[in-house]
């Protein structure tokens, strides 16, 4: 963060402080235990804590103020008053991103948003120093902290968004002001909260909404949705499509074989130009994903050979089917941070790439989230586990049991073992595999599967939200 005084944070937050015009404040923190000298602290009340019982410790830490939304004693000659600390906290950071003139994409998606955005910061840091989002710094709270590490040396930045219900992604907009705006897909995530994939549809496109004259939004031309997500782009807006199925688009992935190794090789069309390519990182369904990223290296006229061959240089997320070895000469795939359906049947369809019928094994947790829609999708993913013949399926969590007892409807020569929880599951697979097995391990993020590869490989998974 660029230091400023810290009256101009007054000043954005319309609240009644005065300091001293020399006090600065050149970071932003929401944990005392982690605040710098010179940070801004804001008191943040969460589910399990409440930022305002650590306001005097952060002060005693070097922090120059703190933003509060309730009265603390010994401490209000220093504090900024407002009526909610996490509006509060986008605010500021919304006043700080509008600062800086520069190229800022914004991303969400039912699934695949945390690689694409992956690609798309590998892509842009080829090019300048560009900001992007770290981990799962996607919500009103993490988005406006990784804003607040903007600086005159970045030249873009690459924002995930996420979200769990209406207006969510237009209050992240508001606070980022993308101008670059991309959905990946419209898939199952969050059926639960939201009750059908047109409302899933409609807040996603929240992101196109905000966009102004100088914006441009990149569209799945081939997603079911594509019409009513077109809809959704201002007029005077600028629009890409782009393709992982080869349909014609302004940048258009065409899949190919993969190679013995299991990476995707691809034909693209970027506008006018053409060119092969092959990802360094294993399943097919990072085709879709490599579209989305060229589409956005397209919208900011980044040249192709340069966009390839950073993207060629990319080697995955944490947690998002990396290639482990486990002992012997097994192999883990670790897709194991979240689940949606679709990402669970490519996973499958990645794993039959990777290895013969007799050394598949798949581990399986819950998917959340789903509500009405839980039972049709555990049985999708049974049947693609059926269609994938494995030797062995091990599933987690009670509703992914759904999955195992369609599989064995289809083909009960698939042997299947079922365990309450990860650790449980860990503690159990190494017995039931063979040394030079492949073993997918993949789940929704509240399953903690990281535990089943930590149990094969003895090095645990990181990484963020489908």
């Amino acid at each position: 963060m660029e230091a400023l005084v810290l009256n101009w944070a007054a000043d954005q937050l319309k609240a009644p402080a005065v300091f001293r015009d020399a006090v600065m404040m050149e970071g932003v923190s929401i944990d005392s235990r982690t605040v710098q000298t010179g940070d801004l602290f804001f008191a943040i009340v969460g589910e399990k804590t409440d930022g305002h019982l650590f306001v005097l410790d952060a002060l005693a830490s070097g922090a120059v103020g703190a933003v509060i939304s309730k009265p603390i004693e010994r401490a209000s000659e220093r504090c900024i008053s407002v009526p909610d600390t996490i509006a509060a906290l986008g605010d500021l950071a919304a006043a700080y991103r509008a600062r800086f003139d520069i190229p800022v994409v914004g991303i969400t998606g039912s699934v695949g948003k945390t690689s694409t955005k992956e690609m798309i910061s590998h892509i842009l840091n080829s090019q300048y120093p560009a900001l992007y989002s770290q981990k799962n710094q996607n919500t009103e709270i993490g988005l406006p902290i990784t804003l607040f590490g903007l600086n005159s040396t970045y030249r873009a930045a690459a924002l995930e968004m996420g979200m769990r219900g209406l207006g969510q992604i237009a209050r992240l907009c508001e606070i980022a002001h993308p101008t670059v705006a991309l959905i990946t897909m419209i898939g199952y995530s969050h059926l639960e909260l939201l009750g059908s994939r047109e409302n899933i549809a409609l807040a996603k496109s929240e992101i196109y909404q905000y966009l102004d004259s100088q914006g441009t939004a990149l569209l799945p031309v081939d997603s079911d949705f594509y019409p009513f997500l077109s809809s959704r782009v201002p007029h005077e807006s600028a629009k890409i499509t782009f393709s992982s199925q080869g349909v014609p688009s302004d940048v258009t992935v065409t899949p190919g074989p993969v190679t013995e190794e299991g990476f995707p090789r691809f034909h693209v069309r970027y506008g006018l130009e053409q060119a092969e390519g092959v990802l360094s990182v294993i399943g097919r369904r990072q085709a879709h994903n490599a579209a989305a990223a060229l589409a956005a290296s397209y919208a900011l006229s980044i040249p192709l050979g340069d966009a390839l061959t950073a993207l060629e240089s990319w080697h995955g997320a944490e947690g998002r089917m990396q290639l482990r070895h486990g002992t012997g000469r097994m192999i883990v795939l670790d897709d194991c941070y979240n689940a949606a359906v679709e990402s669970m049947c490519a996973a499958l369809q990645t794993l039959e790439t990777m290895a013969p019928p007799s050394k598949r094994v798949a581990a399986l947790g819950d998917m959340k989230e789903l509500g009405d829609y839980t039972e049709e999708a555990h049985q999708i993913v049974g049947r693609a586990a059926a269609e994938a013949n494995l030797r062995l399926l091990v599933t987690v969590g009670e509703e992914s049991r759904i999955i195992g007892e369609t599989m064995q409807g289809m083909n009960k020569e698939i042997e299947w073992k079922s365990f309450p929880s990860a650790l449980q599951a860990a503690a159990s697979l190494p017995a039931l595999l063979h040394e030079d097995d492949t073993v997918l391990v993949k789940g929704s993020r509240a399953l903690a599967m990281e535990s089943i590869v930590e149990a094969l490989t003895g090095k645990n998974s990181e990484g963020s939200d489908d």
